[in-house]
Order: structure tokens, then sequence, then C-alpha cells
């Protein structure tokens, strides 16, 4: 009879907690409905699109196994399962399709509707139901930024823990929560605004278009970007802490709460009376909200491992990014920089015509200066010879003196330097070699000592873990043979033990990874010291090699040197011989000044006896022209002789017949005294059948003045245009003395200008050199203007070209600072893929030891509800 109230003490109890499912099944069954509608009118408004289903990596795939039992059972393992499983579709549904909060009004509805004859327990189901939601919204938001493609086994979310209520126990009907979670989100969203702002600010290299913003831009623009990115990472890391403690905060909040609960309960079920249903019922109360405790923790492990996980991967979908970026920024780097090189062979090749063209004008323009120069020298050579010998000598003699004390001493000086350097590189050298022997042996020594230390330390580590592992094994065994006795206080001390030997377990392993890094720190620091001994040791050898190198040169220096000076000397006794050469034309053109000036004075002096006897021979004609009875003078003259005269010394006639022309030019090739031999017969001729005897011996006089005219008119070019202001043409009276016989006094006038005809052809010589002289003078300045404008295109040119070789050294150092760049954004890919695999495999680990945590505490909730 004692025996039967147990057993349907237990039913009843078991109808209770089946009850209590039932409405909170119920009321999830509601919830869905109601989301199914709302999801269905949204995707009626977005186009028919679904959004999107969070899911969860495929590590996690152990917890998805676990399927929604048919019906309701006895065993309330499985009606918490469907019931988790249930609530994370629904918040998974529900945060995937809108992301907004649950209105005020459903909630406090959903929350208040009481169970008949269960009014104590609604508050309970309210706040699990509440912490469900949360969490499972916490997780969906988390899950949904892995950049990890779905697969179709992912579409259902796994069923969630009991121990996930703590999140939101003070959660407020207005809504905060569905705040801090996007507060949450936000640190993403800056970074990829950040990274996309990056992208778009840093400057595109291109060679092939022209280059409009300086290097200075550019690092202005680079330092702006820098700052607004530390900026941003400040506000991330403050939200980040400002999150962190609002969680604290909550966490704590939760313990005590769930303390609270567990307190209530326990004195609840103290002031109980002994083996009534309410006692009963309180002690499982507390066995709920300790087992709500323990949920606690594990969900707070459970968190810690998804937000590492997240973070995880959002490192590697930034790496990928940034790898992609680099292989883009590195292919337009090499089309830069191919562009780059042919624009240099262009500018190379434009240079080369440029030094052409330089060259040729060169040419030119000397060629144009030793024209000039020779065109000029024959009036500087007399002034300028005398200066320069005097200088030349001293000059020459200095230069010799000083070139010789120079190379000597410059040779002593270098080979004293060199033997200097060359001993203090060679005892350098041995020091440091010593030196460098010494420091590698005790190098490799304390690496010796560091290894064996290692050893031994991981060999006792590994015995430690050994040893943790048995204890741990024992415990678990301990634990299950605890587990079928079904004690609650033996469960809690096997799970204290437990957690002791995770804690201990934690604390070896850090320490041995932090025993590794020092060891691995120190070894890398030896490495480095030896690069650096054996960078210092093939700096010494490359010194040695400069010293031994600079005293060959200095020795081939002095051999140039010497050919240099045999050289001089040789010019010199060139340039005595030609300064010798240079005093005997100087002397000779001395000599031909001082006849050139004789000749200049007697020339002079014929011109003043020239015009006193044209004075006197105008005196006497005019004395002939007043007498009346002169036979000459019956037919009036055309002209006055003077003027006639004056006529015939202006210039040649342009209409006068080229007979004459050709006379005057013949005449001009005879010689002076010949000339007025041949002009005088046929004069006399002339005069002698018309005229009487008293004119023969005006006639004689004329023949003489003409005779002295021509030997007066013999001038060289630059004394004729200095003697004389007008020069002599050739007349026609050659002509008319044939063909007009009635002109006595003009025909005697003009025979006395016939004998001025070489002189004058002299006079027309030189009129055409100097026209000729004028001309190409002209054409030399043409010449020069041409020279100079193609000089200064060329000039242009070489600044172009001088321009664009210094972009290209430009765009050659900023190639190689990418270059570097590409190389540091590879070695750090490297390193984040070695921290990612080793992140990855701690990560497998944790989820092991998680699973088999909630293998257990499964096992241990069936114990207790059983």
């Amino acid at each position: 009879m004692s025996t039967n109230p147990q057993p349907t003490k237990q039913s009843r109890w078991g109808g209770f907690l089946q009850q209590a499912i039932a409405g909170v099944e119920s009321r999830l069954d509601t919830i869905l409905a109601d989301q199914d509608e709302e999801d269905g009118v949204k995707d009626v408004d977005k186009g028919g699109k679904p959004p999107p289903q969070p899911s969860l990596p495929a590590p996690m795939s152990f917890a998805k196994s676990v399927s929604p039992a048919p019906a309701r059972s006895p065993s309330t393992t499985r009606a918490n399962d469907r019931l988790q499983e249930r609530l994370a579709r629904a918040m998974a549904k529900r945060e995937s399709a809108t992301g907004s909060p649950i209105s005020p009004t459903e909630t406090l509805s959903r929350a208040t509707s009481p169970l008949p004859g269960h009014n104590h327990r609604t508050s309970l189901d309210s706040v699990t139901a509440g912490g469900d939601t949360s969490a499972m919204r916490y997780d969906s938001a988390s899950m949904s930024s892995s950049p990890i493609p779905r697969s179709s086994q992912d579409i259902q979310p796994p069923p969630r823990t009991s121990n996930d209520i703590r999140l939101d126990a003070d959660e407020k009907p207005n809504g905060s929560h569905i705040e801090d979670d996007q507060r949450e989100t936000s640190p993403s969203g800056d970074g990829h605004v950040i990274s996309r702002a990056v992208e778009n600010s840093v400057p595109k290299i291109g060679v092939t278009e022209p280059t409009e913003t300086s290097t200075d831009d550019y690092e202005e623009a680079m330092a702006q970007m820098r700052a607004d990115h530390e900026m941003s990472e400040l506000r991330w890391q403050e939200e980040l802490h400002a999150y962190v403690e609002r969680i604290d905060a909550l966490q704590s909040k939760l313990k005590y709460l769930a303390k609270e609960a567990a307190e209530s309960a326990k004195n609840a079920a103290a002031s109980a009376e002994a083996g009534s249903l309410e006692k009963k019922l309180l002690e499982k109360d507390e066995q709920i909200a300790n087992l709500m405790e323990e949920g606690q923790k594990l969900s707070k492990t459970e968190l810690d491992h998804r937000a590492t996980i997240k973070k995880l991967r959002q490192s590697i979908a930034e790496s990928a990014k940034s790898q992609a970026e680099t292989k883009k920024r590195l292919e337009k780097v090499e089309k830069d920089l191919v562009n780059a090189e042919d624009r240099a062979s262009q500018a190379e090749i434009a240079e080369r015509k440029a030094l052409e063209r330089l060259n040729s004008v060169s040419k030119a323009e000397k060629q144009l200066e030793t024209a000039t120069a020779e065109r000029e020298a024959s009036n500087a050579t007399i002034t300028d010879l005398k200066s320069q010998l005097a200088r030349a000598v001293s000059r020459a003699e200095a230069a010799e003196r000083k070139a010789r004390m120079e190379a000597t001493e410059a040779e002593k000086r270098q080979i004293a330097e060199l033997r200097d350097d060359l001993s203090s590189a060679k005892i350098e050298r041995e020091i440091s070699e010593e030196k460098l022997r010494r420091e590698i042996r005790d190098l490799k020594e304390g690496i010796e000592r560091e290894k064996e230390r290692a050893r031994i330390r991981e060999i006792e580590l590994r015995g430690e873990q050994s040893v943790l592992e048995s204890k741990m094994e024992s415990l678990r065994s301990r634990a299950e043979e605890v587990s079928s006795s079904a004690t609650g206080e033996s469960h809690a001390k096997l799970l204290r033990q437990i957690e002791v030997l995770q804690t201990q377990y934690a604390v070896a392993s850090e320490n041995w990874h932090g025993i590794e890094g020092s060891l691995i720190a120190r070894l890398t620091a030896v490495e480095t010291e030896r690069d650096e001994l054996e960078r210092r040791e093939g700096d010494l050898r490359r010194k040695a090699r400069e010293a031994s190198l600079k005293a060959k040169k200095v020795e081939g220096e002095l051999e140039n040197s010497r050919a240099v000076i045999q050289e001089i000397e040789r010019n010199l006794e060139a340039s005595k011989q030609e300064i010798q050469n240079l005093t005997r034309k100087l002397t000779k053109a001395e000599n031909d000044f001082l006849v050139v000036k004789q000749d200049l004075a007697k020339q002079k002096e014929a011109e003043l006896t020239l015009i006193q006897r044209l004075e006197e021979e105008r005196a006497r004609w005019q004395e002939l022209a007043r007498r009346p009875s002169s036979p000459f003078l019956q037919e009036p003259p055309t002209g006055s002789p003077i003027t006639f005269n004056r006529k015939q010394m202006a210039g040649p006639d342009p209409t006068r017949p080229m007979s004459d022309r050709a006379l005057s030019r013949r005449s001009s090739s005879i010689p002076p005294a010949l000339f007025s031999e041949l002009t005088t017969p046929p004069y006399q001729n002339h005069f002698s059948p018309t005229n009487s005897n008293p004119q023969q011996p005006r006639i004689t006089p004329s023949h003489e003045f003409s005779g002295d005219l021509t030997h007066a008119q013999t001038y060289e070019p630059e004394e004729y245009f200095n003697g004389m202001s007008t020069p002599v043409t050739p007349s026609a009276q050659g002509t008319h003395t044939h063909t007009h016989h009635s002109r006595g006094v003009n025909d005697i006038i003009s025979v006395s200008t016939v004998a001025a005809g070489p002189s004058v052809q002299v006079v027309e010589r030189m009129s055409t050199t100097i026209r000729r002289l004028e001309s190409e003078r002209a054409a030399f300045k043409d010449e020069i203007v041409r020279l100079t404008a193609q000089r200064d295109e060329a000039r242009q040119e070489v600044v172009e070209l001088m321009r664009e070789v210094e972009e290209k050294r430009k765009c050659d150092q900023r190639i190689q600072e990418l270059e570097a760049t590409v190389e540091q954004l590879d070695q750090r890919y490297q390193t984040t893929l070695e921290m990612l695999g080793e992140k990855s495999e701690l990560v497998e680990e944790l989820k092991a030891d998680i699973s088999d945590l909630k293998k257990i505490y499964r096992e241990l909730v069936d114990s207790t509800m059983k």
C-alpha cells in the first residue's frame, strides 16, 4: 500500500510537465502561423524573392541530427528538443524575413496567456520563451554575416538547449534588444564602408595617361585615409567595449536572477511539508534552476565559440578580398610597368634624335662661328697676337709647373691613403671575423641548450597531459557510475571536478603555448643576429674589395696622368713653334702695314697735286672760253665742262650701250702707261687736220694730266674708299671722240677723264664683291635665325625628354614601393593563413569538447528526469 502513491505522484508530475510543454508548443504554433502570414505578405511586396535563410557552418552539424518527434512522448528530453527546434526555426524565419522586433503587445499577450491550473509556471515559461527567441535572434544575426556558402542540409537550424535563456532575461517590451543586435553588427559594416572608401580613394596608377596629380597629393590622400581608418577603428573599439560591458552586465543580472530563483525554490522547498506534492514541485523547480544555471554557463561558452568562429570567418573573407584586390592591383602595376618601359624606350629614341639634332646644330654653329671668325680674323689678328703670345708663354710655363706638382702630390696622397685604408680594412676584417666566429659559436651553444630545455619541457607537459587525460577518464567513469545512482549532490560534485580538470588542462596548454612562443621568439632573434653578422661580414668583404679596386684605379690614373703630362709637353712644344710662326707673321704684317702707310701718303700727295692741277686747268679753260676769236667756241656747248665732268664722276650711265661698257672693261685690263700711249694718237690725229698749230702745246699738257690721273687713280679698294668720297665711273667719251668731232672743248676735257678707266673697274669689282658679301651676310643671318630656332626647338625637346625621364624615375620608384607593399601583403596573408589553420584546429577541438559535454549533460538530464 505504501508503494502506490509514488507512481501516481510521478505520473501527475509528468502530466504537469506535458501540459506546460503543450501550452508552449501551442503558443509557438500561433507564432509560426503569424510569421508565415507576414512572410507571405512581404514576399509579395518584394516581388516574390524569398530572403536567404541563415545557416550554421558545417562543423556545427552534430546538432542537426536530432529530428523533431512526431508526437508528444513522456520523455522530457525529446519534448525539449522539439520545443527548442521549433523556437529556432521560428526566430530564424523571423530574423531573415524582416529583422524587425516583436511588438510589445504581441509579447505581452503571448507571455501572459495562462495555462489552466498552472498559474505559477507562466512567468517561467515566458522567460524561457523570451530567452530562446533572443538567443536565436543573436545566432541568426551572427550566422547571416558569415560568407560561407550554404548547402541544402543547412536550411534547418539546429535545436537550442535551455541554456540560452540567459541572454535576454531582463528584456524590456520596447524592443531595445534588437537595437543592441543591430549595433553589434555595425562594426563590420563600418569596416566594409572603410574598405570601400579606401579602395575608391586609392589612385590608379597608369603610365598611358598623363599624371595630373603629383606625389605630394597622393601622400596627403594616403595620410587622410590612414587618419580616417584609425578614427573608425577607435570608434569600433569603443562600441565593442560598450557592447561587451552591456553583455557582461546582462550576464551578471541573469546569474543573479538564477541564483535568486534557486534560493527562493530552495527556501520554499524547505518551508513546505515533507512528502507533499508542493515540496516535490519546489524541489524540481530547484533542480530546474540549477540546470538553468549550468545551461547558462554552457551557453556562454558556446556563444564565445560562435563569436570566435564569426571573427575567423570575417577575417577569412577580408583576407580573400584583400588578396583579390592585391592581385588586381598587381596586374595593373604590371600593365603600367610595360607601358612605362615602352614610353622609356620611346623617350630614349627621342633623346638620341634630339642629341643628333643638337650635334648637327652645334656643328652648324661651329661652322658659322668659324666662317665669321675667319672673316673677322684678318682685322683682329694684328692687335691680338702680341698679347696672346705673352699670355700663352706665361700660361704654358705655369700650367706645366702646376701640372707636374699637382700630379706628383696627388699621386703621393692617394698612394698613402690607399695604403692606410688597405691596412685598416685588413685589421678590421680580421677582428670582425674573429668576433663573428665567437658569436656564432656562442649562439650555436645557446640554441642547443634551448632545444634541450624545450625537449625536456615538452616531455614533462606531455606527461602532465596524459595524467590529466587519465584523470578525466576516471572521473568520466565515476560520473557514469554515479549517474546510475541518480543522486543530485554527486552530479554537482562530478561537474565541479570536471570543470576544475578543464581549467587545469587549459592552464597547462596555455603554459605550453607560452613556452613554445618564447622559444620560437628566441630562435628568431638568434637567426636575425646570425643574418646581421653575415651582412656585416659581407660589408667588410665589400669594403676590402672596394679598397683594392680603388688602389688599382689610382694606379691606372697615375699611368694616365703620366701620359697626359707627356701629351702636355708635346702640346707645349707645338705651341712654342706656333708662337714663333706667329711672331714671324707679325713682323711681316708690320712691314706690310708700313709699306701700305707709305703708299697711302704718296697717294694722298698725288691727290692733292691732282686737285691743284684740276683747278689750274679749270681756270685755264675758263680763260679760253672768254676769248671770242677761238674757233673752238663758235658753236655753243650743250653743257659746261664742269657739269659734264661732274656727270662723268657721278656714276655709270645705265642707258649706255654695251659696247662702251665692254670697251671700258677691256681698257681696265691695260696698264696705265700703255693706256695713255694708246689713247694719245687718235686725239692728236683728230685735232691735226682741223685745228691750228697753237693748240698743239695745250694738248700735250692734257696728255700729261691724263697720265698723272691714271697714276693717281690706281688705289687699293680700301684706300680708294678712304681717299675718294664718290667713285669715278667710266664715261662714253671714248666713242664720242669718233662720232662728234665738232665739240672741241668738251672733247678735250673728256680726253682727260678717259684714263680713269682701270680704277673705276676696280670700284665696280669692289661694289660687286660688296653686294655679294652683303647677300652672303643676309643669307648667314637667315641661316643663324633658322639655326637658333632649331636650337630652341631642340632645347625644348630635351627639356621635355628630361621631364619624361623624371616621370619615369618616379614611376619606377612607385612601382618598387608597390612591389614592397605586395610582398608585405603576401607575408601577412601567409601569416593569417597559418593563424587561421591553428585557430581552426583549436575550434575543432573545442567543438569536440562541447559535443562531449553536451552528451554528458543530456545523459545527466535524462537520468535526473527519469
